[in-house]
């Protein structure tokens, strides 16, 4: 089996988790009463339940957890399709500690809506940072430690293979070679994604054709060794504020909350 990266669908995941938490958090009251339609989180929790159940006495991460073969490394990329711009991930810590930095435009049916944050992860804690409006939320990756734990014995590069295959991915045998980096493409036809990653877990390429839209990502400078400004990593403390508590989104969207 080729290598395929644990956090590029895990933490995938973790941020789309806190994308419906915000719509949570911005639909009307009424709708927050028992019994209340969360939409698509239902699917995200379907899709987390599917990596790892969510197990209440998991052990904690105790911080030797390695989700990459490359201890630090930053990838600049150029985006394009309804989404465009720019996206530079700096990775530290092989992986146990990640900012991103997007400068994108999204455009679909005449609305046009523009993001230019950071988020910066430090193991299980996910910190975003609005470079507009100044905002920072904070919130807790659920599944975090119970991916870890699975993950034991096992690298993150191996685990990350097993944990697509699971999610009914495959690798197409086509290779790619994007900023001097050789990788495998692999394919996840549910939701029209063919990504492309190196033997050491680093996203290249990534291309999403779903209900007539696309996005594709491709990497235009790799930096091994390199895990970014520490400023990159940087942010407000005492501006922090609290996400919606997604573990309790993902319970709620099983029908576990009262």
């Amino acid at each position: 089996m080729k290598p395929l990266l644990l956090t590029t669908a895990g933490l995938a995941i973790a941020m789309s988790l806190a994308a419906c938490a915000k719509k949570e958090e911005s639909r009307p009251a009424a709708q927050e009463e028992p019994g209340a339609d969360v939409g698509d989180v239902t699917q995200l929790a379907e899709a987390a339940e599917t990596i790892a159940a969510v197990d209440p006495d998991a052990p904690p991460a105790d911080g030797t957890e390695r989700f990459y073969g490359k201890e630090a490394f930053t990838i600049v990329s150029k985006q394009t399709g309804v989404e465009t711009g720019d996206i530079t991930e700096h990775v530290r810590d092989w992986g146990r500690r990640r900012a991103e930095i997007k400068n994108t435009s999204i455009s679909v049916s005449g609305f046009t809506r523009s993001a230019n944050q950071r988020v910066v992860q430090n193991g299980a804690e996910i910190v975003t940072i609005d470079n507009v409006t100044g905002t920072v939320t904070s919130m807790t990756n659920p599944i975090y430690d119970d991916i870890v734990a699975r993950m034991r014995g096992k690298s993150g590069v191996e685990f990350g293979g097993e944990m697509m295959a699971a999610m009914g991915g495959r690798e197409t045998g086509e290779k790619g070679s994007f900023a001097g980096q050789e990788c495998d493409y692999w394919e996840l036809a549910s939701v029209g994604t063919k990504t492309c990653v190196t033997p050491w877990g680093g996203t290249l390429h990534t291309l999403t054709n779903m209900a007539g839209m696309s996005i594709e990502k491709t990497a235009v400078e790799v930096r091994l060794g390199d895990g970014g400004p520490d400023e990159a990593f940087a942010y407000d403390a005492s501006k922090v504020e609290a996400a919606p508590d997604v573990g309790e989104i993902m319970k709620r969207a099983k029908g576990g909350g009262q």
